[in-house]
């Protein structure tokens, strides 16, 4: 949970980072979502994220949540896959759907980065083929 009040925003961004070779792989449908401390879903999006790029969804503390003055709205993220269907094979999205999720807190003022809320991953580095500078 992170508190929100008027004047900023809450980012959450999700990262495919795809195989090595660099960023080869599955696209991945994921569902970003805001939620309050009671359990209402404030705001969704579904996205579709190829290998090597991100997507984010913003919740305005003004414009989402109608806050003004020093009122505050405790928040929480959420990203969710859609299951892999029994019948599909062992190496489908399941294995191969790996997000790289943050949030971040934003200054909407100055777009300016207050917060981020993650944890580190490690990468595998790219390789590069025999010959090949």
């Amino acid at each position: 949970m992170v508190g929100v009040v008027d004047g900023q925003a809450a980012r959450l961004n999700v990262l495919n980072p795809g195989a090595a070779v660099p960023a080869v792989g599955t696209a991945c449908i994921a569902s970003l979502e805001f939620w309050d401390g009671q359990g209402l879903l404030l705001k969704s999006l579904t996205v579709n994220v190829a290998a090597g790029k991100s997507a984010s969804l913003d919740l305005f503390g003004d414009k989402d949540l109608a806050l003004a003055g020093i009122v505050r709205r405790e928040i929480r993220a959420t990203i969710s896959m859609p299951p892999v269907p029994a019948t599909a094979p062992t190496n489908a999205l399941s294995t191969s759907c790996k997000l790289i999720g943050t949030l971040e807190i934003l200054d909407e003022s100055t777009g300016k980065t207050q917060v981020v809320l993650g944890v580190g991953h490690v990468l595998a580095a790219p390789t590069v083929a025999a010959g090949n500078p």
